[in-house]
């Protein structure tokens, strides 16, 4: 958010700054959803987070949709803002919804539930097969995320060539860089 204020006055493009102050909020609304998601594995709401996780992607999907159906005449520059931030501030409201419930006393604190509150852990020695088999999704997870992430290079180089593959990857990381 400073960069973006630091930006708008050395940069005249009024429709640059639109885009910017519109998907500012997208910052925000993911500062906050972050918040509320390690309040729920906090609480031990594991449905509810997987919940939380999705859903912004799957409303900006479902809003362009809209606008590509005829809400707003076709997909385009400002239709695209126009649904990222309805979603974002969507997100916002949900979040602050979320947040507020869990501040008591000027203070934040969520109620643990489940197996795992202080009382009931007991310290012990785990064994190197116990850790494996709680951990193998995480590993899992890791190496189906570079999978995702480097299978459209591999698909383009097949059908494409190496400089194909060196402009996409080039414009993919700055998109993650700044996503």
């Amino acid at each position: 958010l400073v960069l973006y204020f630091f930006t708008v006055f050395f940069v005249d493009d009024v429709s640059f700054n639109q885009a910017l102050l519109f998907l500012s909020s997208m910052i925000v609304s993911q500062v906050l959803l972050e918040l509320v998601c390690a309040k729920l594995q906090l609480e031990e709401r594991y449905i509810e987070l997987a919940w939380c996780q999705s859903v912004p992607h799957v409303l900006r999907m479902l809003m362009v949709f809209l606008f590509y159906l005829g809400l707003g005449g076709g997909v385009d520059y400002q239709s695209a803002l126009l649904s990222y931030l309805f979603v974002s501030l969507m997100v916002i409201f949900f979040c602050v919804f979320q947040l507020r419930n869990a501040y008591v006393n000027g203070r934040f604190s969520v109620v643990v539930s489940g197996k795992f509150s202080a009382d009931s852990v007991e310290k012990k020695a785990a064994s190197e097969k116990a850790i494996l088999n709680n951990s193998y999704m995480f590993a899992l997870a890791s190496l189906l995320h570079l999978i995702m992430f480097q299978s459209g290079m591999v698909l383009l180089k097949i059908y494409g060539t190496a400089q194909d593959v060196a402009i996409f990857n080039a414009a993919f990381m700055i998109i993650v860089g700044v996503y």
